[in-house]
């Protein structure tokens, strides 16, 4: 049985994904431990540190895509425990 929405930090698409996948609950168990809404120090720390990031978004028709973004260390930054903050541009080759 998949838990309620409000009860797991997954989104819709992946307990769909999952319930394809045959996970069982037990992960989902272990993600309302490991997955929080809030960034702890060390996280946040962390990301400023770092010279790359892995995103994914969607286009507006849904279609998923992975992009790397790059900087110089503190490119990234956390204001507060909930949010990130990623100062990147578009590179010169993405027209």
């Amino acid at each position: 049985m998949m838990p309620e929405r409000d009860s797991s930090p997954f989104h819709s698409g992946e307990l769909e994904v999952q319930r394809r996948a045959g996970v069982d609950d037990n992960i989902r168990k272990h993600a309302k431990v490991a997955i929080r809404k809030e960034m702890p120090v060390q996280h946040r720390d962390f990301f400023t540190k770092l010279t790359y990031v892995l995103v994914g978004s969607a286009d507006k028709d849904g279609r998923p895509s992975a992009s790397v973004l790059t900087g110089p260390r503190g490119y990234m930054s956390s204001l507060n425990p909930t949010r990130l903050l990623v100062r990147a541009g578009r590179s010169a080759d993405n027209t």
